[in-house]
């Protein structure tokens, strides 16, 4: 098993959509960041065998609350990022590394949450493990 402990604010990966007849990405201006936040937690791994089978992504994202979410009003973010979209930009992040597998079609199951990142900050622990 790899546990990456990455520092920053998990950004959703974008959409694609079709613009004067051309397919563009949307994309947060954060993600770049995040992504390369994603990427050096990647570097410990860089002289090691890249997993080349079948691998299992855990996700737990801490998300910042919003001011107008209260702790005793909701103890778990059902508001924007999307979920599957978060994990699309992990997916992406660690496959541009190319330090940990070879491509992101390699994640046969997936197991994520989201969290408010009351007590840590904010970020994601991403567990990879070989089946």
């Amino acid at each position: 098993m790899i546990e990456l402990d990455v520092a920053g604010r998990p950004t959703p990966q974008g959409s694609k959509r079709v613009f004067n007849g051309r397919i563009v990405e949307a994309q947060s201006a954060n993600l770049k960041k995040w992504r390369a936040a994603i990427e050096e937690a990647c570097q410990p791994y860089a002289n090691k065998n890249i997993h080349l089978g079948p691998i299992r992504l855990e996700v737990d994202f801490y998300l910042e609350r919003p001011k107008t979410v209260k702790p005793r009003d909701r103890a778990l973010p059902i508001v924007a990022p999307d979920l599957d979209k978060l994990v699309r930009a992990v997916g992406d992040g660690i496959g541009q590394s190319g330090l940990i597998w070879g491509d992101d079609s390699q994640i046969t199951e997936i197991l994520a949450r989201k969290y408010y990142a009351d007590t840590r900050q904010t970020g994601a622990v991403i567990r990879i493990f070989d089946l």
